[in-house]
């Protein structure tokens, strides 16, 4: 008769299964102390620079290194960090986060670009208005945007973008200043003109920029919205009543009234 197989003993609980976490837990540590220890030897100079550098949107890890160049790292006294900002060209993955902030960028990029006198600028809470005056944009009779000042409708266009999520709206305005009751030479008639430079400077925003089709509009007025404090009888006049507006809204009025109407519309029987 066979004997009785006994089983083998069953490994006591409680065993190694701990050594994976506390090994973990270990390195994690290791890996702390030596970042505190990384921090407390950091040239504090440079971090400077660093902070510097990145809070200039849109810089390139090659406009960095031109930085610490200008800046002449290894002379602190040349470093004004009192005044961190240096003029970079914005880009097209700036990041910003309001209108005046957009509208205090623009101002100062149209001061270094020596064009100041031909843009004016209103900022309120919810809105920025940009106003483009004369020729800045386009030539006579024209609505090809002029070449030499792409870079200016960059900058512009590229701010816009960068606070997107905060804009409801962008309407693009054009105007002309044909003489009261003559024709223009544009086509069919001045009001054309301005239809066609409006939507212009909406498909670059659109299409070369990369603003939201959807919060984009543009209309022209033609010469029938001259401004309050001038004519189209002087050329002086007419000279201040051609030119490009943009008003950016934190909400799309427009499309809350025709949500509106839509609504009272599905419920007309």
């Amino acid at each position: 008769m066979a004997g009785k197989r006994s089983n083998p003993p069953e490994e006591p609980s409680g065993g190694n299964e701990w050594l994976p976490t506390y090994a973990d837990m270990v390195t994690l540590l290791f890996a702390f102390f030596v970042l505190l220890f990384a921090l407390s030897q950091i040239d504090v100079q440079r971090f400077n620079l660093l902070v510097v550098a990145l809070s200039n949107r849109g810089a390139t890890a090659d406009q960095i290194i031109e930085i610490g160049q200008e800046l002449n790292l290894f002379n602190e006294d040349d470093i004004d960090f009192n005044d961190p900002l240096i003029p970079l060209p914005i880009g097209p993955d700036a990041i910003t986060s309001s209108m005046q902030t957009i509208a205090d960028e623009i101002s100062d990029y149209l001061d270094a670009s020596g064009v100041a006198e031909s843009v004016q600028i209103v900022v309120g809470d919810d809105y920025l208005f940009l106003r483009f005056l004369d020729d800045l944009l386009f030539a006579g009779n024209s609505a090809a945007i002029l070449p030499q000042n792409l870079e200016l409708l960059n900058f512009v266009g590229w701010s816009l973008r960068s606070i997107q999520d905060e804009i409801g709206m962008i309407r693009i305005d054009g105007h002309t200043a044909t003489i009261i009751g003559m024709e223009g030479t544009y086509h069919v008639s001045d009001r054309i003109l301005s239809t066609d430079r409006a939507n212009a400077i909406l498909r670059y925003f659109e299409d070369v920029v990369g603003i939201e089709g959807e919060k984009l509009s543009a209309l022209g007025f033609g010469r029938f919205r001259p401004l309050p404090d001038s004519d189209n009888l002087t050329e002086e006049g007419r000279r201040r009543n051609r030119r490009i507006e943009i008003m950016i809204t934190s909400v799309d009025g427009v499309a809350l009234q025709l949500d509106n109407i839509y609504e009272r519309l599905v419920e007309v029987p």
